[in-house]
């Protein structure tokens, strides 16, 4: 696993060494086909030693927002999927879980954050807790990896630009803790946040990807907006 991971890093370097690049994005849940790896060693490698913010999927609206987030304030931050409680089945269906934490208050506030298998793909240097651990989904290789890492628990601040480009999408939310499911899961250790009207959120956000920024930085967001001609979107 580790070569493998190795060799994606070194690809991954000479790549940019061909231009300046500032992110880099993959989507190995398709090129698991042709590759052995996934480039989460390589990411966490090349953030540290380059600056390069990464994202997934081929999202490139994901990879834009950390860019100009990541730039901007140097706030750790990561891009993850997310399932709010109000989704019911189509959620806990699609991360073959058995159902959302009912012992908490204002459930259809609360949004369970996760990305293959574990709370989303978070660097070393921006974690409280973190792992390296085997692959999570059936549909990569089995060679591949993933990390099992935590921000503390708090504040957070949502944010994604919009398709055109327009507009950015600031929430302010609550890290509230983890949770675990077992091995037959696609969520082995999903993060809990509660947002201050869940029904508005589900209606409003962009998409199932997020940029999840530690801290409140709602006032610096509305001052990015300003500088970047970006309307901001609060909800």
């Amino acid at each position: 696993m580790a070569i493998n991971a190795m060799k994606l890093y070194l690809a991954l370097r000479a790549e940019i060494d061909t231009d300046n690049i500032i992110g880099m994005g993959t989507n190995c849940l398709n090129e698991s086909r042709s590759c052995s790896s996934t480039p989460c060693l390589a990411w966490d490698r090349l953030l540290e030693e380059r600056g390069i913010i990464w994202a997934c999927e081929g999202d490139t609206l994901s990879l834009a927002t950390m860019c100009l987030v990541r730039k901007s304030f140097l706030q750790p931050l990561l891009m993850t999927n997310i399932y709010p409680f109000l989704m019911g089945l189509a959620a806990t269906k699609h991360e073959k879980i058995p159902g959302f934490p009912e012992f908490l208050p204002n459930p259809d506030d609360h949004i369970l954050l996760a990305h293959c298998g574990y709370f989303g793909l978070v660097p070393r240097s921006f974690s409280e807790q973190w792992v390296l651990r085997e692959k999570a989904l059936a549909i990569v290789d089995p060679n591949a990896h993933v990390f099992d890492a935590r921000l503390k628990t708090g504040p957070l601040t949502l944010v994604k630009l919009d398709a055109s480009l327009s507009k950015l999408m600031v929430v302010k939310a609550e890290l509230k803790g983890y949770i675990q499911y077992d091995s037959s899961s696609d969520c082995r250790n999903g993060g809990i946040v509660q947002v201050e009207d869940g029904k508005r959120f589900l209606s409003r956000v962009y998409s199932h990807h997020i940029i999840v920024c530690q801290g409140d930085i709602s006032s610096e967001l509305d001052a990015l907006g300003m500088v970047m001609g970006l309307e901001v979107e609060h909800f």
